[in-house]
């Protein structure tokens, strides 16, 4: 009886973890802070489409080189799309920028990895230089793994300033990344469980 009780256990437990590591859609949505514009961004395709709102009309699109490793950002008016990454600094080929700011009539502003990373060590195979961005209104935050925070202007394109910040000390990859992120929860969350299942087997015995 206490098997049973134990696979049941971890059955209902392992479910939802193994869900949380299926890779993310293929297809997925960035919104405008104020909802009234939407990406309609895909990882497997080179064209990423703005459209508003509840709408499937193609308002302007972009292409991206890479599509899959990317995060995007969209401004408040629909009219300009942040594209951070990939979060890591591909060593021995020609460097993207870390960010780059598209709007219809093409690149409005780039950022390289040597401004928003200053620390960065590329002698390392492919070292990650992205802890975290995130969106706040119509400025992008991006936090470094270097310690150094930067705010960029959708609006106007300008970087409005820099400081440090610290990472937390359990931080060992990079938050961005959502498959990432649920296959660490996911994995750390099944061990727990299994500890505790020996550990209640034991006792029984």
């Amino acid at each position: 009886m206490l098997r049973i009780a134990m696979l049941a256990v971890l059955f209902a437990v392992a479910a939802p973890l193994c869900a949380n590591l299926a890779p993310p859609p293929d297809n997925y949505e960035v919104l405008s802070p104020n909802g009234e514009w939407v990406l309609k961004a895909h990882r497997r395709q080179a064209e990423q489409r703005v459209c508003r709102a509840g709408s499937e009309k193609t308002e302007w699109s972009f292409n991206i080189d890479e599509p899959g490793e990317q995060t995007f950002y969209l401004s408040k008016d629909g009219g300009t799309v942040a594209v951070v990454g990939p979060w890591w600094f591909k060593k021995g080929e020609t460097p993207t920028a870390a960010v780059r700011l598209v709007r219809r009539t093409g690149i409005f502003a780039e950022f390289e990895h040597d401004t928003l990373c200053p620390k960065l060590d590329k002698s390392k195979n492919n070292p990650g230089w992205l802890w975290r961005s995130e969106q706040s209104s119509n400025v992008l935050i991006i936090k470094a793994q270097d310690g150094t925070l930067s705010r960029i202007s959708l609006e106007t394109g300008k970087l409005l300033g820099q400081e440090t910040y610290e990472i937390p000390a359990d931080s060992g990859y990079c938050t961005t990344s959502p498959a990432l992120s649920y296959a660490f929860a996911a994995l750390f969350a099944l061990l727990g469980v299994l500890s505790l299942l020996v550990l209640m087997r034991r006792r029984a015995a």
